[in-house]
This record gives C-alpha cells, sequence and structure tokens, in this order.
C-alpha cells in the first residue's frame, strides 16, 4: 500500500500527486478540501549545509568549501560559527567499549590540554574533554562521568604518567594498565643520550631496541634475564654513582656553598657529584625495573594494545583542522571546533 501525505490544510490522507511546480517541485491535491500544496522541507535544506560543515571538520578550507559548494565564503563562515555554538550531546552508552588507549595533547603551549580516549580495537575516539592540565585532579572526574554513562573498561595502554597511572586504578580498581613499550624506549634513549656516552648506556640502548618485538613468554624471559645480567655486569659502576653526592646543579653548589664543610674548590672535586648524564643513566636502569609489572600484559590478552601510537597519530589529525593554530577562531570556538571533530569522526565510524 502506498504511503500518503496528509493534506497541510485540512489533515486528510486522501491526497495524490498532480504535476511539478515552476521550479520543479512535486505539487499534491487533496480529494477531500479541493486544495493542492506542496511540502516544505526545511531539514533537507540544512542536511545539506551540514555535507559542508563535515567537509571543514575534515579539513577543507572555506576557499575549496565555496568552490565544491557554489555559496559564498561569508555564508559559510556564519553557518560553521552556527554549528559549533550548538549544544553536542553526550549521552553515549559507553559499555561497549572494553580495550582503551589514553593520552594527552597540550595547546597553546601548555596552557590547556586535549586528553582523549580512544577505543583499541578500531581505533576510534570516544571521548574527550579540554582540561588545564593532564593531571589527576581533572582526569579523575571526567573519568567518573564516563563511568555513569556505562563505562567499565578492562585494559587501558598509557604513556606512564604516574597521575594518570592513579586516576585509572581510583576509577577502575580491576583495570590492567598496560604501559606504552614506546614511550619506555624513547625515554630510555633521551636518558642515556645518543651517541652513549659510557658502557652501560651502550649495553642498555641495545637491550631496549628489540623492546616493542617481543611477542611470546620466552622472549620475555630473554629480556628480563639480559636485563639483569646487564645489571650484574655493571654492579660496582652503579655502586660508585650511588655514592656520589646528588645535586641540581654542581657548580651552583661549588659557588655558593663555600661556608659548609663539603666546599668544592677545583676540578678534581668536582667528580664527586653526580653529573646529569651520571644521573640520567641511573634513572633509564630504573624505568624498566619500575615499569616492568604493566609492560606486558599484552601476551595474555591480544587485544591490548602495546602502544598509544594510534591516538598520537589522531593528534596530528586534530593538528591539521584549519583554525588550529588560532587562524581566524577564538579559542573557545577553537576547543568547540575540535569537540565537533572527535564527536564527527567517532558518528562516523559507528555508521561504517
Amino acid at each position: 500500500m502506498k504511503r500518503r501525505l496528509k493534506c497541510v490544510k485540512c489533515g486528510s490522507k486522501n491526497t495524490k500527486k498532480k504535476g511539478k511546480t515552476s521550479s520543479g517541485k512535486q505539487r499534491y491535491y487533496c480529494l477531500d478540501c479541493k486544495a493542492s500544496f506542496v511540502i516544505k522541507r526545511p531539514d533537507i535544506k540544512q542536511r545539506n549545509y551540514r555535507v559542508w560543515f563535515n567537509k571543514y571538520l575534515e579539513g577543507y578550507t572555506l576557499k575549496q568549501i565555496s568552490q565544491l559548494s557554489g555559496y559564498s565564503t561569508s555564508f559559510l563562515w556564519k553557518y560553521i560559527n552556527k554549528q559549533l555554538n550548538k549544544p553536542i550531546s553526550n549521552n553515549v552508552d559507553l559499555s561497549e567499549y572494553k580495550y582503551l588507549i589514553f593520552d594527552g595533547k597540550y595547546l597553546f603551549g601548555r596552557k590547556y590540554c586535549l586528553i582523549v580516549l580512544m577505543n583499541a580495537i578500531d581505533n576510534k575516539p570516544i571521548a574527550s574533554k579540554i582540561v588545564k592540565s593532564e593531571t589527576r585532579k581533572y582526569i579523575e572526574p571526567w573519568l567518573k562521568e564516563l563511568k555513569r554513562n556505562g563505562l567499565e573498561p578492562k585494559s587501558v595502554t598509557i604513556d606512564g604518567l604516574i597521575t594518570v597511572r592513579k586516576a585509572f586504578k581510583t576509577v577502575f580498581p580491576e583495570i590492567i594498565i598496560q604501559r606504552c613499550l614506546f614511550h619506555i624506549k624513547l625515554q630510555i634513549i633521551a636518558w642515556i643520550r645518543i651517541p652513549p656516552k659510557t658502557e652501560p648506556g651502550r649495553d642498555l640502548v641495545n637491550l631496549i631496541k628489540g623492546l616493542t618485538s617481543i611477542n611470546t613468554t620466552r622472549q620475555k624471559s630473554l629480556f628480563i634475564q639480559a636485563y639483569n645480567n646487564l645489571i650484574l655486569k655493571h654492579r660496582q659502576c652503579f655502586k660508585e654513582l650511588n655514592n656520589k653526592i646528588y645535586t641540581d646543579n654542581f657548580r651552583k653548589h661549588i659557588n655558593y656553598n663555600k661556608s659548609n664543610k663539603d666546599k668544592y674548590n677545583s676540578r678534581k672535586d668536582i667528580t664527586k657529584i653526580r653529573t646529569s648524564t651520571e644521573r640520567d643513566l641511573i634513572k633509564a636502569y630504573n624505568l624498566i625495573k619500575t615499569a616492568y609489572p604493566n609492560m606486558f600484559h599484552y601476551l595474555k590478552d591480544n587485544n591490548i594494545p602495546i602502544t598509544t601510537s594510534p591516538l598520537e597519530g589522531y593528534f596530528k589529525q586534530i593538528q591539521k583542522l584549519k583554525g588550529f593554530d588560532h587562524c581566524g577562531l577564538t579559542k573557545d570556538n577553537l576547543f568547540k571546533l575540535i569537540e565537533h571533530k572527535i564527536t564527527y569522526d567517532f558518528n562516523k565510524k559507528n555508521e561504517k
């Protein structure tokens, strides 16, 4: 049975098509009240405009959108600003997302921080917020809000910040925290310095090169065994380094602590203080020791990612947004644009 439209005047469904208007629109005729009418659909017009707003979220410039749509840049700019000020619905059921990736991206230097949760299965952003800093003070309330929307994850992969780890453990006590192996590798190389200046540094860099390639429990055991062998090999070196006096700035210590008993007046005396290179060498070795409990959870569950790289790549997509560098947008509108972008990507992947 054909679906009949209601008459706009009397409400009767006893209608039929009756030709078209001069502009090509379909005309209808009511058999009861004998009136002819045309159906107006403003929602279709708005839906068509929305296509060009989505193009803007994908990274197109106003000039490119103007050429594609035929609308002027001034009209498009007004429409985009109107869309940015529309509220975004955040009432989404998050119960299906069990394996997450978390990371933050600082904006405008370090004035603000964009924190994002990504689904590790399909690399889809599921939640985001712009806060003052990537600290427990701002992350915990956000996670509690997501928990109220059904979020109950099994695991999350993070870059290693203690405040982030504590925030997740407080809100989700049973969650598995997986450390990003790529971040561990980069941090150790940064502390050791390239090329390594010491033998312990060279040995650790050679060991850490294969960290992201560990796929079996046997490879894990060999890695830990090799690390323990390095500790034994350079035990005397670390003992000497730990006996040195620690100070943030040994030159300042020499110049301004002459009244103390431990005053240093010669180059020979400087060797009694641990240098920044030596201090970082100790930190690099200790990093594996402290991170070890959270390094290899992925060997028990293949769904747990070993790195936050997918989210790092998504941050680069955010940076490609026209207006990300404060070009033509106020700070508030830029934040709204980022929020709309993440929501658009979330809905787009859901449609697929």
